[in-house]
C-alpha cells in the first residue's frame, strides 16, 4: 500500500485541480467572446440569467460524483447509484424544458426576478439547449467518480481540456462568423464541450468497470445495499448543491432591484467567473478527501494539505484583484468597458475571501461524506442560504449600495456562517486509527 503523503495527495489532486480550473475557465472565455458580440451587455447578462436559472435543476448531478466515490466499491452498489443517476438527470432535463416554456419563463424571470425584458427575451431558446446538460453532467460525474475511487485522475484533466478547447473554439467561431444570439451560441458551445468531456472519461472508466471492480465487497453492510440507503445518503448532497446554485438567481434578482442594475448584472457575471477559477478546483478536492481519509492519521494529513491548497488559490485571487491587474484583466482580456468595468475592478477585492471559504467548505463536505454524515452538509447549506437572503433583503431595502456590492457582501458573510457550522459539526465526529500505515 502506497503511504499517504502530501506528494501523493498532490498527484491525485493536480489533474482534478486542472479540471477544476479549465472547466470554469470557459466562463471568462465565454464572457470575452460575448463582449465582442453585436450586443455585449445583453449577451453576457442573458446567458448568466439563463444559466443560473438552470443550475439549481442541474446541480443535483454534482453530488453524485461524491456518492460514486464513497459507495462505488462493487458492481451492485454502482448499479444502484447508476439508476439513481439517470432518473435524476432525466427529471432535471424535463424541469428545465418546462421553465423554457415562454409564459413560464416570463413569469419567473421578468415577473418574479425583475430581469429587464431586453435581457430576458432570448432565455427560452437558451434553456432548450441547456436542457441536454443534466444527462451529460450525470454521465461525466459517474465516470469521474469511478476513476477517482481507483486513484486515476489524469483522464479527468484531459477531459476538462477537451471541454475547454471544443466549447471555446465553437463559441469564438460563432461570434466571429455568424450573427446568432450570443447567449444561444454560448449554450450550444458548452453542450458540445460537455460531450467531449464525457468521451474522455468514459473509456478509461469502462476499463475499470470491466476489470477492477468486484461483484461483491464485504465492506458494504447489508443495510447499505438498498435504493433507500443510497437515496438517503445522496439527498443531503443534492439539497446542498441545489441551494448553492439557487442563490445565484436570488443574487441576480437583488441586483436587478438595486442601483446600476444592468451594469451590476454584467460585472458580477464576469467577476464571479474568476472566483470559480479557485472555487472549482477546491470543489474537486472533496473527492480526494472522500477517497483518502480512512481514519485519524489520514484525516490530519488531508486537512493540512487542504489548507495549503486553499491558501494558495486564494492568494492567486488576491493577485488578480490588485487594481492594476484587475484593470488589465477586465479591460484588455475580457474587454468590458464603462460602468461594467468600473464595478468589476472596484468590487473584485470584496469577493476574494470567498476562495478560502470554498476550500474549507470542500474539506468539511468531504469529511462528512466519507463518514456517511451528509445531513450536516444539508444543514450548513440551509444556514448559508438563509443568511444570504437576509443580507440581500437588507441591502436592497437600504437602497444606497449598488447591486454588485450587495451581492459580494451576501456571498462572503453567508459563507462564513456555513463554514463555522460545518467546522463545529465535524469536530463532533468520532475517529478510529487508520487501518493502514499512512506515513
Amino acid at each position: 500500500m502506497i503511504p499517504l503523503t502530501h506528494r501523493r495527495l498532490f498527484s491525485l489532486f493536480l489533474p482534478l485541480a486542472f479540471s477544476g480550473i479549465l472547466y470554469p475557465l470557459s466562463r471568462p472565455i465565454i464572457n470575452a467572446a460575448l463582449a465582442r458580440s453585436l450586443d455585449p451587455v445583453t449577451a453576457i447578462a442573458a446567458f448568466a440569467v439563463a444559466y443560473s436559472i438552470s443550475m439549481p435543476l442541474q446541480s443535483p448531478m454534482f453530488g453524485l460524483r461524491q456518492v460514486v466515490t464513497a459507495l462505488g466499491v462493487d458492481r451492485e452498489m454502482l448499479g444502484l447509484v447508476a439508476r439513481l443517476n439517470w432518473i435524476i438527470a432525466v427529471g432535471a432535463s424535463i424541469a428545465i424544458l418546462v421553465i423554457a416554456v415562454p409564459p413560464v419563463y416570463n413569469t419567473v424571470v421578468v415577473g418574479v426576478m425583475g430581469i429587464p425584458p431586453r435581457i430576458a427575451r432570448v432565455g427560452p431558446m437558451v434553456l432548450v439547449v441547456i436542457a441536454v446538460g443534466p444527462t451529460l453532467t450525470a454521465a461525466r460525474g459517474y465516470y469521474q467518480g469511478v476513476l477517482v475511487r481507483h486513484g486515476i485522475t489524469i483522464p479527468v484533466g484531459i477531459g476538462a481540456l477537451g471541454f475547454l478547447l471544443v466549447s471555446s473554439g465553437l463559441l469564438w467561431a460563432g461570434v466571429l462568423w455568424t450573427d446568432w444570439e450570443g447567449a444561444f451560441l454560448a449554450a450550444t458551445a458548452l453542450a458540445f464541450g460537455q460531450l467531449a468531456y464525457v468521451a474522455c472519461v468514459w473509456q478509461p472508466a469502462r476499463v475499470i468497470l470491466k476489470d477492477r471492480i468486484p461483484d461483491f465487497d464485504p465492506s458494504i453492510r447489508p443495510e447499505q445495499r438498498s435504493r433507500r440507503y443510497v437515496f438517503r445518503f445522496y439527498l443531503p448532497l443534492a439539497v446542498s448543491t441545489a441551494l448553492m446554485t439557487l442563490v445565484e438567481p436570488m443574487i441576480q434578482s437583488a441586483m436587478a432591484h438595486s442601483p446600476l442594475a444592468e451594469a451590476s448584472l454584467a460585472a458580477y457575471s464576469v467577476t464571479i467567473s474568476f472566483i470559480w477559477l479557485a472555487g472549482a478546483p477546491l470543489w474537486n478536492l472533496q473527492q480526494v478527501v472522500i477517497s483518502q481519509v480512512t481514519g485519524r492519521q489520514s484525516l490530519e494529513i488531508v486537512r493540512k494539505f487542504s489548507l495549503i491548497v486553499s491558501a494558495g488559490l486564494t492568494l492567486m485571487l488576491a493577485v488578480l484583484a490588485l487594481p492594476p491587474v484587475a484593470e488589465w484583466l477586465f479591460g484588455s482580456v475580457i474587454g468590458v468597458t464603462g460602468e461594467v468595468k468600473t464595478l468589476a475592478v472596484d468590487g473584485f477585492k470584496w469577493l476574494v475571501p470567498a476562495g478560502l471559504f470554498m476550500g474549507a467548505r470542500s474539506l468539511y463536505h468531504g469529511i462528512l461524506t466519507c463518514r456517511g454524515s451528509t445531513g450536516g452538509i444539508q444543514t450548513g447549506s440551509f444556514l448559508r442560504t438563509i443568511t444570504l437572503v437576509i443580507i440581500l433583503i437588507l441591502g436592497v431595502s437600504w437602497g444606497h449600495l449598488n447591486g454588485f456590492l450587495i451581492a459580494a457582501a451576501a456571498q462572503v458573510v453567508s459563507a462564513v456562517v456555513e463554514v463555522i457550522y460545518l467546522r463545529h459539526h465535524t469536530r463532533s465526529l468520532v475517529w478510529e486509527d487508520d487501518p493502514i500505515q499512512t506515513g
